[in-house]
């Protein structure tokens, strides 16, 4: 201790406590020793989901279906969400034939089963529901059938962004079906989603049943676009 007065008769008590040292190089090891173990865990991750990825069974063609067991109608290509039905179905083409090949599959099958009304939907959001239903819709309405189209995708509307139709007065209205702008002579009708107030289940379990006997009285066979399996208990 080093003991200091001053003029006021205060006393200042210095203490060294421990002999200075030079710096080592300790924590600058730990700092690596940190970032290794966070890289090695991040690779790790990353291969442990890839090896994941690569041992579940992929489902990406129609012959993965139907290893599977399930019926399978036919095989679409997957247009550009931008191209409007009307577009897709009104141009000589690949996927114009083959939309028109699954329709006549499913005409078959429909009238076998005697189903008024089909589902349109998928596992995840963005996989292409929407543009199978408005296509599917056009092609069977071009064969001369009457078909309605019911969007009942009410947290995700894309029904009327594929016919080209304002998303107003819909089925979370209770409004009637509209004739499709430039739809073939079958004629193609649709019930877009409208205005959701509310709890979406609650709308479409409230106001599908409706829909569908309007688009059944008509005489309409129906499509609709339902939910995503996977993002919504609306689907179930």
């Amino acid at each position: 201790q080093i003991v200091q007065g001053d003029e006021g008769g205060r006393l200042v008590v210095f203490t060294l406590l421990e002999a200075a040292t030079e710096a080592t190089s300790n924590s600058a090891a730990r700092r690596v020793l940190v970032l290794g173990g966070i890289a090695l865990g991040v690779v790790l991750g990353v291969l442990a989901m890839l090896s994941a990825q690569a041992l579940l069974p992929r489902v990406s063609r129609g012959e993965d279906v139907r290893r599977l067991g399930v019926p399978v109608l036919g095989v679409v290509p997957l247009e550009p969400a931008s191209r409007p039905a009307s577009e897709v179905m009104g141009a000589a083409g690949a996927t114009a034939d083959a939309y028109e090949r699954v329709a006549v599959g499913l005409d078959a099958a429909r009238s076998r089963v005697g189903a008024p009304a089909l589902a349109v939907l998928s596992l995840e959001r963005g996989a292409g529901s929407t543009r199978v239903a408005a296509n599917l819709g056009w092609a069977l309405a071009a064969m001369g059938h009457q078909v309605g189209l019911i969007d009942a995708d009410l947290r995700y509307p894309g029904l009327h962004w594929a016919l080209r139709m304002e998303n107003q007065d819909g089925l979370a209205d209770g409004a009637e079906p509209r004739r499709v702008p430039g739809s073939p002579a079958g004629p193609l009708w649709a019930t877009t989603a409208g205005r959701v107030r509310g709890n979406s289940l609650e709308v479409v379990n409230g106001r599908l049943p409706g829909a569908l006997s309007r688009h059944e009285q008509a005489g309409a066979g129906v499509l609709v676009d339902a939910p995503a399996l996977d993002e919504s208990a609306d689907a179930l």
